[in-house]
């Protein structure tokens, strides 16, 4: 194996080996405490053209799971402790190291990830490269400027999903990431269009649906502009449901501010208190910005969820139009799967519509 080096833009340098033939990349360092599901972390748009330190040591285990093979994977390098290239289990499909090298993303092993977490942690999310020595790793990292991720992943053009004995239509728009969302509405019997992140307003408000759902997508919400405003034209029109990036549009077309969180919130086991209740429930995440608290004017909205660790903005829901979001991934067919109530919150608003 040879040699390689990740350098982060603060100066610190981490020797490893690659583990693949793409020996260069760039990008902002992220950390994501998953301990299992890099399938998932890979294949997820969110990280398109990052630097993922996984934080748990063991990568490769099961391998490449079916369907993975299919699956486009978006980060710019791949950060890991130790590679598995023996990979065990039923479903196996062929090794990491061979999907990753069929990808073209950068691997590099044999780092001490959490080491370089704590670096994140404590001077936060940045700018970083890999490459063959360490004088070239930093010189990138230090040039790299990012770029909005607008429309980097997602449809090119309206999907639909049918349901049986259908009761509501749903329109989703996709800012790059809908996961398992129109087969969660599916299940509960809702007929579904996904459409590109892109789409005015007018072409929802003509199609006869009962409600909008905006999905989630990578990078900087501000970047959004041109769909925070189709967004705006939707409100009080229809029941909107947001999450992830789309709650964070949402926020935006409602006069509220967002911020670039300090090191992100990635992974499968974040705590999320719900205002509302008595729970405090474990989500899925991967995004690097929030709302601010500050910023949310009670007048249009109130905070419904904060997340447990450093009291961000979870959820909002709206007082001046029928409207709700959360920043979590809700999900019903995977571990964490108690947050699938507000699939049923929003499709109860489709009733009342």
């Amino acid at each position: 194996m040879k040699k390689g080096y990740l350098a982060l833009e603060n100066g610190k340098i981490f020797e490893g080996y690659f583990a693949t033939e793409n020996e260069k990349a760039v990008g902002e360092a992220v950390f994501t405490t998953g301990v299992v599901g890099y399938n998932n972390t890979l294949c997820d748009p969110c990280n398109a053209g990052q630097i993922v330190i996984q934080t748990f040591p063991l990568i490769g285990v099961c391998g490449i799971i079916p369907g993975m093979k299919e699956k486009k994977a978006y980060p710019s390098a791949y950060i890991v402790t130790e590679m598995v290239d023996t990979p065990s289990n039923h479903n196996c499909q062929g090794n990491l190291t061979d999907y990753l090298n069929e990808q073209g993303v950068c691997c590099l092993c044999g780092v001490d990830t959490r080491e370089i977490t704590r670096t994140l942690r404590d001077e936060g999310a940045m700018n970083a490269a890999v490459a063959k020595t360490a004088e070239e790793a930093l010189a990138l990292a230090k040039a790299f400027s990012p770029t909005s991720k607008a429309g980097i992943a997602g449809v090119e053009a309206a999907v639909s999903f049918k349901a049986k004995a259908p009761q509501h239509n749903v329109a989703v728009i996709n800012y790059g990431s809908v996961r398992d969302i129109p087969e969660r509405l599916v299940d509960r019997r809702c007929n579904v269009t996904v459409f590109p992140y892109n789409t005015k307003a007018d072409e929802i408000l003509n199609g006869n649906f009962d409600g909008v759902l905006l999905a989630d997508g990578p990078g900087d919400p501000a970047d959004y502009t041109e769909q925070t405003e189709e967004i705006k034209k939707l409100m009080g029109k229809l029941p909107v449901f947001a999450c992830g990036l789309g709650h964070q549009l949402l926020a935006l077309a409602n006069g509220f501010e967002t911020a670039k969180i300090k090191t992100g919130h990635r992974g499968a086991n974040l705590p999320v208190r719900d205002l509302d209740g008595e729970k405090t429930y474990i989500t899925s995440q991967n995004h690097g910005y929030t709302v601010k608290a500050d910023s949310v004017c009670s007048d249009t909205a109130v905070i419904s969820f904060t997340n447990a660790n450093d009291n961000d903005v979870e959820g909002l829901r709206y007082t001046a139009h029928p409207s709700f979001s959360v920043q979590f991934i809700p999900q019903d067919n995977s571990a964490p799967a108690d947050t699938a109530f507000v699939y049923d919150r929003f499709v109860s608003m489709l009733g009342n519509n």
